[in-house]
């Protein structure tokens, strides 16, 4: 819940040119597998910059897990190499700030 908070106000101010990494999408269903990464002991020093909001897309609800933000592309697809291998498996991607807020919109 705490992370939900930090999401809405991280993407109310975040400058929408800038990027971010989605490191997971996972269905709500499967909420406490989520909340059972977050503990994990690789994953815990990152938590200040995991932010985790809802989707809705053909009718399923997602959680979508983003990680940190960047002010280029280049400095995020770095980024991606440095994350723990329990992010890594998922194949992070990056996307764009404003690409998040639409996607919430909707």
């Amino acid at each position: 819940q705490q992370r939900i908070q930090a999401t809405e106000q991280w993407l109310a101010q975040a400058n929408e040119q800038h990027y971010s990494i989605q490191v997971m999408q996972t269905t709500v269903d499967k909420t406490q597998n989520l909340a059972d990464l977050l503990h994990q002991p690789e994953i815990i020093p990152l938590l200040a910059d995991l932010y985790i909001y809802h989707v809705t897309e053909k009718e399923h609800v997602f959680w979508e897990v983003m990680y940190a933000e960047f002010a280029n592309a280049d400095n995020a697809v770095a980024a991606i190499a440095t994350l723990p291998h329990i992010l890594q498996r998922n194949k992070p991607f990056l996307r764009k700030i404003a690409s998040l807020r639409q996607r919430q919109e909707k």
